[in-house]
């Protein structure tokens, strides 16, 4: 897995008004009359407003997808950490109410996104998951839940899988 330089530390650059917001919705609704789902998915829509998820790596099956099609129509964000399993660390019965720093940084530390195929997709887990390339920050940024590739997305995409190829010859013939 590529190291994050952005999303991980995430909570660093939020603004102190970000970071109290964000921190007193987590604890508004832990005892918020909404099931665990509504309740972190209330907080992901504002957390994800306030810093859009960031490609941070590309799965290899996904990045010749992109080449091939030269669109990102069919590929998905993935979560390397569920949706489910991280609401229910945030806001399941018996989760102990996380301080703000240990909230924060929990939060955009599992919310990092890789790009990957349907097919990666279709499966739980992200162990069957093809090699995983890192993506610089300036490229794959379109879209929110349904990503899109530009121009310069595709070309980077090119260059990226030739020079995978490159140094895995025995792979690809």
């Amino acid at each position: 897995m590529p190291a994050t330089d952005e999303r991980l530390l995430m909570h660093a650059t939020l603004t102190a008004a970000q970071s109290d917001f964000l921190y007193d919705l987590y604890l508004t609704l832990r005892h918020a009359p909404l099931t665990k789902h509504g309740r972190y998915r209330t907080f992901e829509t504002a957390a994800v407003d306030i810093c859009p998820w960031h490609i941070d790596a590309i799965s290899l099956d996904a990045l010749e997808h992109l080449v091939k099609n030269r669109a990102a129509q069919g590929l998905k964000r993935g979560h390397r950490m569920a949706r489910k399993q991280r609401g229910e660390q945030l806001f399941g019965d018996g989760a102990p109410i996380m301080a703000k720093d240990a909230m924060l940084h929990f939060f955009f530390e599992n919310d990092r996104v890789t790009l990957i195929t349907s097919q990666e997709n279709a499966q739980d887990g992200v162990d069957h998951w093809s090699e995983q390339i890192p993506v610089p920050k300036e490229y794959l940024k379109g879209g929110s839940y349904s990503p899109y590739a530009t121009k310069a997305d595709i070309a980077w995409a090119e260059g990226e899988l030739r020079r995978y190829r490159a140094h895995h010859p025995a792979d690809h013939g």
